[in-house]
């Protein structure tokens, strides 16, 4: 590799770096959804977009953008930093940061 281009980021592994984030991103907001017994309809519309963009999303298939992180996190009363991080399972009766 050209000794000058040796800094510059690779976009595949940048790319695979998002894709990961997004998959925790949206499994996090999928479990938090679900303890607050929301529908994916219901969010995607507190969310401003679609059930269809946010099914994608939570499944990580689509990135997600700072302001719905940020809407999200309202939305279930969470500081954005907790969708980033894998939170532990879940039940109906326990909340996100216990």
């Amino acid at each position: 590799m050209c000794p000058k281009l040796s800094h510059m980021t690779n976009p595949i592994a940048t790319t695979q770096r998002q894709s990961a984030a997004d998959e925790i991103i949206g499994e996090n907001i999928h479990r938090l959804m679900w303890k607050a017994r929301l529908t994916q309809t219901q969010l995607a519309m507190r969310l401003g977009m679609t059930q269809g963009a946010l099914s994608r999303k939570l499944r990580g298939d689509r990135p997600w953008f700072a302001g719905e992180i940020k809407s999200a996190a309202d939305t279930f009363k969470v500081p954005v930093g907790a969708l980033f991080s894998q939170l532990p399972d879940l039940d109906s009766n326990q909340e996100p940061n216990g």
